[in-house]
């Protein structure tokens, strides 16, 4: 925190304290979080948006990191029961990379919690991991072969975790 209740994200401009922000504009920045994440992964973010504040402090809120945290150890204990529900529809995960990047996983589940300063852009890429249908975590389809390995995808999020 600097002077005043306003925190700084590594050279980002401000984010001020919670509460803060019109309704409208939380409102917007959960609405647009995909577009906004988007930009911010891109670098083409316009400061002092106050949108983007707004998702820009809630993707650097410990309980929010948490969340993704929770999602990532859930996964590695999906991939080692490498269960199947027949009435449920799933996206196939990729046990076997899963489980053998469970340590870079835990790492960075650890990291998301733990560590005070991090950057926005590895929230995402961890988040995105997760929930991203088209995450090197989710088994290839007919349609489409995964870009990257999961190992790969999971020391980028930490690398972007720290520089930004």
């Amino acid at each position: 925190m600097t002077g005043g209740g306003i925190a700084t994200i590594g050279g980002s401009p401000p984010i001020p304290p919670p509460g803060w922000a019109r309704p409208t504009d939380r409102i917007m920045a959960r609405l647009r979080a995909r577009s906004i994440d988007d930009e911010l992964l891109h670098g083409s973010v316009a400061d002092g948006d106050p949108v983007v504040l707004v998702r820009r402090a809630r993707l650097l809120n410990r309980r929010y990191r948490s969340r993704i945290a929770a999602s990532l150890r859930r996964l590695i204990e999906a991939a080692r029961r490498r269960e199947r529900h027949v009435l449920r529809p799933q996206i196939p995960v990729r046990d076997d990379e899963v489980l053998e990047s469970e340590p870079l996983i835990r790492t960075l589940a650890d990291e998301l919690e733990q560590d005070e300063r991090v950057s926005p852009r590895g929230v995402i890429l961890a988040d995105r991991l997760v929930t991203d249908g088209d995450s090197p975590i989710y088994g290839a389809t007919p349609m489409r072969a995964p870009a990257e390995s999961v190992q790969t995808a999971v020391k980028h999020a930490r690398a972007a975790l720290h520089l930004g």
